[in-house]
């Protein structure tokens, strides 16, 4: 169940409700039925680590998001103790552990099944030439049925030797040979999550399961020694391609982001060394110590459980931990004597360690299924709970009942707000943005310390204002409130600053605007943008180098009518490329400068820089597309066919080759040969492009119902921008639906957006669909309101459009 933690409101209630129930009826039957609560070796350090997180969080740099964290391990101690006490059922208790496994069936199968949609999707050139796959030049899918392709491997590693166990105990052949194909279909599933940190934790879980198998006297043993010297080899066999094929290099970027996590949890450490920064607080802490902070990639741990620990509750925090494991190592230890060799206890001991080994290098303290599992796998490994005495019983009883309590009353708090804020949420998908802001009005008032309530009110406001300046009041001091508890997030610099550009305050806009491009320096958005604000204030040096800087990182951006927007910017385009051309030349190189170019249409000098730039490195499949792509653009098709020829036996896996080899070939007239190369540049190139051309194909064919339905995908592709984790990683809530005002106008590439939606209306008034087009060409122009050809569309439509 996702308890506590689901970002679904209605999932999350019915969860809560549901364990609510179980909880509380378990505590009332004890106390009706004046059954102690039995004690543990894990009772004090289980008390000792709330004490510290308790304290952490009054303590925390965002004290409200640490109590919602606060709630976590008192949930999770009281569903511990519940499942011990289930342990005295022994049909019960066998119950559970079948379901947990009947589950993990079901989530192999899944896994299966979405192994076989990844080969359905393969590009026609992958399924036509199987040695690609072998050879390792298709990489294999990395299965996520859970969501997330190591929460899949940590949930496999849980569960696996609760597998094993089962099938070596089960007696009727028929229930064996069942087991021995549920365990053999779901080990291809656990290697093809492609996990290292998976792979960690496999290294660990079976050196503890050699060791206890092979400590059993001889007759007992389940399992002969030359099964286990064949299952050792085989499965460090597939670990060694897992692994060779994902990299150990510590420059990757996976890497690297694990790295700079960890240094970051150091500093935390460092800076409030006892109780941490709080718990659910390292996402704010990753945006005030990680400079230059990558904004796409924003993450709430530290891709480590103990880095993560670390960081939050601090070095008391750590200090409990060890001596909860210690208590639980000891528990293991006397659970093993009392059965030996490979019973229930064992098995979950080593499912355990596998999750310990895992989490060295990840972490999902925040998922309930890996916790959860993780709970049922700790009561099975954990001896039975001794007798503590009537006074000893009824006081744990009492805490426990307390603790029920309180997390009761604060997630009923929490829900509170929670439930405006998903009322907000869906009024905003269904376009009422003044909904919206009232539904996210009374969240802050039921919640007025949650932040991200704060910031997403500030943000509705501010869509209610891009199109009725009487809500640029509302807005502006709404992000002004916003910023204050998160002044790092550069999308709320922009947002604010094209507010505050309407509302007449342009210098306060620069800077706002020049904030969000220091912050994060590669978006092309916030440099463009800014250039803009300074073109007005007439510092017009300043845009130049500003327009320049945007360029740089998104040279198909020229063909966007933005250019053509004002009368000074149409006459410095070329002071702007020019400027552009030198920040690409000093940090990117020649092709860099080539691409540039080429978009400028300026196809003889970046022919000469690509020829330039191959000299230095003849084997270059980038080099050979520029070239390509030159080639094509100044009509020389056959010289263009030979390069992508070439390019494509190299490396048969470039989208944008295949893309522009059937662009060739659908301006030659060669249909065939475009549909399979369109096929495998849609299939291996992401965005509105290939869907584009797959349209421009269906109409050379004479298929206008396909042509549509292509060019409307390949619209609602460019205008559909991808969220952030923003809100689910600082906030622990879903997005809006949209993170990005209105008048932050995204920049596009002419191909990717315009030049499809042109075509769509095209169709659109050839069927006499004139209405629908009239609200497309409206679309557009919201996007790119200086494309001159929209704008005469629409007002030339010849059929009759209501209230227009």
């Amino acid at each position: 169940l996702p308890f506590l933690s689901d970002y679904h409101y209605p999932g999350r209630i019915t969860a809560q409700l549901i364990g609510a129930l179980i909880l509380g009826g378990w505590l009332l039957w004890k106390w009706l039925a004046q059954r102690e609560f039995g004690r543990t070796a894990l009772d004090v350090p289980f008390c000792a680590m709330l004490a510290v997180t308790a304290l952490s969080t009054v303590l925390s740099t965002d004290p409200r998001s640490s109590l919602e964290g606060l709630l976590y391990p008192i949930t999770y101690a009281l569903i511990f103790y519940l499942l011990l006490d289930l342990r005295r059922h022994a049909r019960v208790w066998s119950a559970l552990v079948n379901a947990v496994l009947i589950v993990a069936g079901i989530v192999c199968l899944l896994g299966s099944i979405q192994f076989a949609w990844w080969y359905g999707d393969l590009p026609a050139i992958a399924r036509d030439n199987p040695a690609l796959i072998l050879q390792g030049e298709v990489p294999l899918p990395r299965l996520s049925v859970l969501g997330n392709p190591n929460i899949l491997a940590v949930y496999l590693l849980l569960v696996f030797p609760l597998g094993v166990h089962r099938c070596l105990s089960v007696r009727r052949r028929p229930a064996r040979l069942l087991f021995n194909l549920g365990l053999a279909a779901a080990a291809p599933v656990f290697f093809l999550t492609r996990s290292r940190a998976g792979m960690v934790g496999l290294g660990a879980a079976c050196t503890v399961a050699l060791l206890l198998t092979l400590r059993r006297p001889g007759r007992s043993r389940s399992i002969p020694k030359w099964v286990i010297a064949i299952g050792v080899v085989l499965l460090s066999a597939a670990a060694s391609v897992v692994l060779s094929r994902g990299g150990l290099s510590p420059a990757g970027s996976t890497a690297q982001v694990r790295w700079e996590s960890w240094r970051v949890a150091l500093q935390v450490l460092l800076e409030r060394p006892l109780f941490g920064s709080g718990p659910r607080t390292f996402a704010s802490q990753l945006l005030r110590y990680w400079d230059p902070f990558p904004f796409s990639s924003v993450h709430s741990h530290a891709h480590s459980m103990y880095m993560t620990l670390v960081a939050e509750i601090g070095g008391l925090g750590l200090l409990a931990l060890l001596w909860l494991g210690v208590a639980f190592a000891v528990g293991l230890r006397q659970r093993n004597r009392e059965h030996g060799g490979f019973a229930l206890g064992a098995a979950c001991a080593i499912g355990l360690v596998g999750w310990a080994a895992h989490s060295l290098l990840d972490t999902f303290i925040d998922e309930p299924v890996i916790i959860w599992t993780a709970l049922v796998l700790g009561a099975g490994a954990m001896p039975q709970p001794r007798t503590a005495g009537r006074k000893g019983g009824l006081a744990r009883l009492t805490g426990a009942t307390l603790a029920f309590i309180i997390v009761c009353g604060v997630s009923m708090w929490v829900n509170y707000g929670f439930a405006a804020h998903h009322a907000a949420r869906e009024a905003a998908m269904a376009g009422d943005w003044e909904g919206a802001t009232e539904w996210l009005e009374t969240a802050m008032l039921r919640d007025p310390a949650n932040r991200l309530y704060r910031q997403e009110a500030a943000f509705s406001w501010g869509v209610l204002a891009c199109g009725d300046s009487s809500y640029l009041a509302n807005a502006i001091a709404g992000y002004e409130v916003s910023l204050q508890g998160w002044g790092d997030w550069p999308l709320d610099h922009a947002n604010l600053a094209v507010l505050l550009a309407r509302a007449g305050e342009t210098d306060v806009a620069i800077r706002e605007m020049q904030l969000a491009a220091d912050l994060d320096s590669k978006e092309p958005l916030y440099a463009c943008h800014l250039g803009g604000l300074l073109e007005d204030a007439g510092r017009l040096d300043e845009a130049i180098e500003y327009y320049a800087r945007c360029l740089a990182r998104a040279p198909s951006w020229l063909t966007s009518a933005f250019w053509e927007g004002t009368t000074w910017r149409v006459g410095a385009r070329t002071r702007i490329v020019a400027a552009a051309e030198s920040e690409v030349l000093s940090g990117w190189g020649l092709l860099a400068r080539a691409e540039l170019r080429y978009y400028a249409g300026r196809l003889e000098e970046a022919l000469d820089d690509v020829v330039q730039s191959g000299a230095d490195d003849p084997d270059s499949t980038r080099a050979m597309y520029e070239e390509a792509r030159i080639l094509a653009a100044m009509g020389r098709n056959d010289e263009a066919l030979g390069l992508l020829d070439d390019l494509l036996e190299r490396s048969p896996l470039e989208g944008a080759a295949w893309l522009l080899s059937g662009r060739i070939h659908l301006q030659e007239g060669e249909l065939d040969d475009a549909a399979y190369d369109f096929e495998n540049g849609a299939a291996l190139l992401p965005g509105s492009e290939p869907l584009y051309w797959l349209g421009r194909w269906a109409e050379a064919q004479g298929d206008a119902v396909t042509a549509a339905a292509t060019y409307r995908e390949a619209v609602v592709q460019a205008t559909s921008l991808e969220a952030t984790q923003f809100a689910t990683s600082l906030g622990g809530r879903l997005p809006l639906p949209v993170e990005q005002l209105p008048c932050l106008v995204q920049l596009r590439s002419y191909d990717s957006f315009v030049a499809p939606a042109l075509n769509l209306g095209r169709l659109l008034e050839e069927g006499g669909r004139c209405d629908e087009a009239a609200e497309l060409y409206e679309l557009v122009l919201s996007q790119e309101p200086h494309v001159h050809e929209v704008r005469e569309r629409l007002e030339d439509l010849t059929c009759v459009v209501d209230d227009r």
